[in-house]
């Protein structure tokens, strides 16, 4: 954004040229080593708008809220978006765009073979397309790895994902917690519509509903999927599946599901069909699923979903070592828990067992509330003597769930007349205090409000 303005020095011949600069974006001039940054609305406007900068280098400096703001995809059939993006763990909320009538819907519309997007979480999109719709990407040909989506994501006619619309890059690392919603859709699935290359070590936990070819995981996959699991409920026409409707061609490899399946023809608990493909050390749930058929993979229980057995038996690295550089995939609380991929569990905080800081770990940890030299003295930098606020705020960093609730305490704790969080006993009684965190607790990952 340069105005230029010329003045004629018309006696000496000159011409006088007077420029105001305006810096684009927050900073930086869109190189490897100085990325553009973005930090505002303003900048992702300008994003949008300019697409001779879809090829630079950009990283985020904080979160933006797009709440009302009117948005179009970044990356076009025109012009793809093939820079990197690192989002650098911050947060895009409230990304919403109604364009029931256009393909390429999404935060970016499509990532060409060149792009990269990492690090990037988007909360609370509501995306509604044509053909190729999704959370994060319409279309990626290029490389997301380290990124998750949650919200609503409804597509009109095909290929709809919750994070992308159809995959034939590299996905990794990644989840969604997104309702797909495309009842009349083909090639619909909770992660991506079609997978056409490679995922590896990503989940899906929304639910997904279509026509034909719905999946927990992905709609139709000809490519290859390791190391990944679908939760969400499933719901279709034809060729529907808790882990993917239509398998033609590739590999699924040490993944499973455990959603409801529900549809007319061609349902199975972990793939509805399946031609010239393999299907290798995989599992669904038939209790859960309501489904004791598919076209691949072994039916468990789940109690058998839930033991570690079940999995080392079919060769599932659980090892808590780094071997070549890579380390464990799955992680379990056996007897309790389905397995849980290594990279979704933190490190302070979780006592109870490996799957995630939630109530049972607070248990725990508060019988050694401000007792001196004891194993739950985990901040700051492993410990400082005492089990005190440092390691609680600590644990509040990995807590599972909505941490809108759990501020909203914490940040309210012991103030009177404070509000919101004043919520026991029936309704309040002046001080946000135990009493409030004890009905908060109560009703901790239940659902209820």
């Amino acid at each position: 954004m340069f105005s230029v303005y010329r003045k004629m020095w018309a006696a000496a011949g000159f011409i006088l040229c007077l420029v105001s600069v305006v810096y684009a974006y927050s900073d930086g001039n869109g190189t490897e080593a100085a990325p553009y940054q973005i930090a505002s609305v303003s900048d992702w406007q300008q994003l949008m708008g300019t697409s001779s900068d879809w090829s630079k280098y950009f990283i985020m400096t904080a979160d933006i809220d797009l709440q009302g703001i009117s948005l179009t995809p970044v990356g076009n059939t025109t012009t793809n978006f093939t820079g990197v993006f690192d989002g650098d763990e911050y947060i895009i909320y409230n990304a919403d765009m109604n364009k029931p009538t256009t393909d390429n819907i999404g935060l970016f519309g499509r990532v060409g073979t060149a792009g990269r997007i990492r690090s990037l979480d988007v909360e609370d999109v509501n995306m509604t397309g044509n053909n190729y719709v999704g959370g994060l990407a319409g279309y990626n040909y290029g490389d997301i790895n380290d990124c998750y989506v949650t919200g609503t994501v409804t597509g009109k006619s095909n290929y709809v994902g919750g994070l992308t619309g159809r995959n034939t890059g590299t996905i990794t690392d990644c989840y969604e917690i997104v309702t797909v919603a495309a009842g009349s859709s083909s090639y619909v699935g909770g992660l991506t519509g079609n997978n056409l290359s490679t995922i590896e070590r990503c989940y899906a936990a929304g639910s997904v509903s279509g026509n034909s070819n719905v999946g927990g995981l992905t709609g139709r996959d000809s490519g290859t999927m390791t190391s990944c699991y679908a939760m969400g409920d499933v719901s279709g026409n034809s060729y529907v599946g808790g882990f993917a409707g239509y398998k033609n061609g590739g590999t699924i490899a040490t993944c499973y599901s455990a959603g409801i399946v529900a549809g007319t023809s061609y349902v199975g608990g972990l793939i509805g069909y399946m031609t010239g493909s393999s299907v290798n050390n995989s599992f669904w749930d038939v209790e859960t699923s309501d489904c004791n058929s598919s076209a691949g993979g072994t039916g468990k229980t789940t109690a058998e979903m839930q033991d570690i057995n079940t999995f080392l038996t079919a060769g599932w690295d659980f090892v808590d070592e780094t071997v070549n550089g890579t380390e464990d995939i799955w992680k379990i609380c056996s007897g309790t828990n389905y397995p849980k991929l290594a990279w979704q569990i933190p490190l302070l905080g979780d006592f109870v067992c490996p799957d995630g800081v939630d109530f049972y770990d607070l248990v725990v940890f508060v019988d050694q509330w401000l007792l001196e030299k004891l194993s739950h003295d985990i901040a700051p930098a492993g410990g400082d003597g005492i089990v005190n606020f440092m390691d609680f705020a600590a644990i509040a960093n990995n807590w599972q769930g909505d941490m809108n609730d759990f501020a909203d305490i914490t940040s309210q704790w012991l103030m009177f007349s404070a509000g919101c969080a004043d919520i026991a006993p029936a309704g309040g009684d002046g001080i946000v205090d135990f009493l409030d965190f004890a009905v908060f607790a109560e009703n901790w990952l239940e659902g209820q409000d």
